[in-house]
């Protein structure tokens, strides 16, 4: 895991502004990867690349980046893990190696299948540049599902690209991603909160100078017919692999556990590894005793750590600057917390992340379902009605999009996002919508930069290309609540230590803003709190304190000083 950024000046460019600009574009991206720094320029092209290293595999200065090809065509720099590189070294085994890296690999595919050829045959979480001295262009790609961010700007003949905002030129706001922020509490690709600067969009690669192009597509393949002790038997097999894949590196391994189905499933299928748990000290968010308890029974190395209201709110100033751009999941706190926890020990953790959105394990997939078997003229009559009674944020989004027409439009109107798509059936509709726009510009973001602060890879493996699609196969009767899921579990540890209601990994938002953190909320949004009580939903409210603590530290121009330690490389 790593931190990429470079820039490419069209027609060329002094060396010495080149070098200056890389590297101060790298320094702002240290904490993702404090091992080592690396610069290669090109002035004639106008081209630098720079590269932050956290070493996971291959530890030796072979695996320094930016990297070039035995051939000396192509120059990458890049950031993530490729988790099938080992297969793919084999049916590349004529390649002149210098290293044991997955970034040799890649440059190795380049050669033999050239980039756009290589990139569907990644199986991994990856963003990164490659340079193709030949051709003279510059490619950018990233991971199937939006693990791993990418940013672009482009201002006259000069283009910037990093792994955080960071490490951009500031732009103006753009009051249309400010607007959907408010709303959402994300901003969604390809959309940034700086006018003219974008994300590259999952399963995308783009050539400098021209559009992005889709490279892969969520599978839709035949639904499964075999029974639910069948599904349960296949989703064994494909989830140990997920992990085993997830487990190799060369530094030592660990996994999340807040002991519900997901981050348990995980850590079942690599028993005695070392588990991280955060608990809060309020009852209603502590999830530390199950988690505690699942360890117990698979033997893990569990630590865990019960944090104070004060504590958690410690972390509410780093805030703005983990996340660049106004960000508002309030889990946010507890996975800084638990990535500086788990960093102490291990420099790579695997996480449950994906499995709700896999096995329908939202309460509102069921909601949504029952109300969209309802005809829409009832739905019509009765949206008034529902309005008047609704209670907190989600239940009037609920409210006001009921008299939507189709599934689509209805889902949409809830979650955000575009209402494209296909499914099978209404489960399938919602885990892909879910999957292109809420997990992807939300989750993965929050998990993204919570653990790289603490310079902490984090792996997903219910995110392996073959366990997604096995699981969009799967009809909403098998998967529906992770019923194949939780029959999995129930293997290695007792159902009455996961059956129980959905808790999710949140804190206690409204009463910490009745209480300690109502002086802060007050002196950002003067009135904000007024009429709130601690059984209140406040997302909304989250959401316009998070957008002016952002206003307040965002950065005015492009971040300054030298990078300290870093190698420079001249073509």
């Amino acid at each position: 895991m790593c931190g990429i950024a470079g820039i490419w000046r069209w027609g060329g460019a002094e060396a010495d502004w080149l070098t200056a600009q890389v590297s101060r574009m790298a320094r702002t991206l240290v904490h993702r990867g404090p091992d080592g720094g690396g610069i290669w320029v090109n002035a004639t092209a106008g081209v630098a690349l720079g590269h932050r290293r956290l070493k996971v595999i291959d530890l030796t200065e072979a695996g320094h980046q930016p990297m070039v090809s035995a051939s000396g065509r192509y120059v990458i720099t890049f950031n993530g893990e490729i988790y099938n590189f080992a297969e793919l070294r084999r049916a590349l085994r004529n390649y002149p190696y210098r290293s044991m890296s997955d970034t040799e690999v890649m440059l190795a595919s380049f050669e033999r299948w050239g980039v756009e050829g290589s990139i569907p045959a990644l199986d991994g979480m990856f963003a990164f540049a490659v340079w193709d001295r030949r051709d003279q262009n510059l490619t950018l790609a990233r991971d199937r599902l939006g693990e791993k961010p990418l940013y672009y700007r482009q201002e006259g003949r000069t283009c910037w690209f990093g792994s955080e905002l960071k490490a951009l030129p500031a732009g103006d706001i753009d009051d249309q991603a400010q607007a959907e922020f408010l709303e959402r509490g994300y901003i969604g690709a390809p959309r940034t909160i700086y006018q003219g600067t974008y994300k590259l969009q999952a399963a995308h690669w783009l050539r400098l100078g021209e559009k992005p192009r889709r490279y892969w597509e969520l599978p839709l393949q035949p639904k499964f017919s075999g029974s639910r002790e069948a599904a349960a038997e296949q989703l064994d097999a494909l989830l140990k692999e997920a992990v085993r894949s997830r487990q190799v590196a060369d530094v030592p391994v660990g996994a999340f556990l807040s002991g519900g189905v997901d981050s348990s499933s995980i850590v079942a299928m690599a028993p005695g590894t070392r588990t991280f748990t955060i608990g809060f000290e309020e009852a209603s968010h502590d999830e530390s005793a199950a988690a505690r308890a699942v360890a117990q029974v698979l033997g893990t190395q569990h630590t865990e750590l019960l944090v104070t209201a004060r504590e958690a709110m410690a972390v509410i100033p780093d805030l703005p600057s983990i996340y660049d751009e106004p960000f508002a999941d309030s889990s946010q706190i507890p996975s800084v917390l638990v990535s500086r926890l788990a960093r102490a020990q291990v420099t790579v953790a695997l996480a449950g992340d994906g499995g709700d959105e896999l096995f329908a394990g939202y309460p509102r997939y069921h909601q949504i379902e029952a109300l969209a078997s309802v005809p829409w003229l009832l739905r019509q009559v009765a949206s008034p009605l529902v309005s008047r009674w609704a209670k907190g944020e989600k239940a009037e989004l609920l409210a006001s999009a009921m008299s939507a027409r189709n599934l689509g439009s209805l889902y949409a109107g809830v979650m955000g996002g575009e209402s494209e798509g296909q499914g099978r059936d209404a489960f399938d509709w919602m885990a892909r919508h879910d999957l292109r726009h809420y997990f992807c510009d939300d989750l993965l973001v929050k998990l993204d930069r919570a653990s790289m602060e603490a310079s902490l890879e984090v792996r997903l493996p219910f995110l392996e290309p073959r366990l997604v699609a096995f699981a969009l196969s799967l009809p909403g009767s098998i998967k529906s609540e992770k019923r194949v899921l939780r029959d999995v579990l129930a293997k290695y540890v007792p159902r009455q230590l996961f059956e129980r209601p959905k808790q999710g990994f949140s804190v206690p938002l409204a009463q910490w803003l009745c209480g300690p953190l109502l002086e802060w909320a007050e002196e950002l949004v003067p009135g904000a709190t007024r009429g709130l009580q601690p059984g209140d939903r406040c997302v909304r409210l989250w959401s316009r304190l998070m957008l002016e603590a952002w206003r307040r530290a965002r950065p005015l121009s492009r971040p300054e000083a030298h990078l300290p330690g870093s190698t420079a490389a001249r073509d």
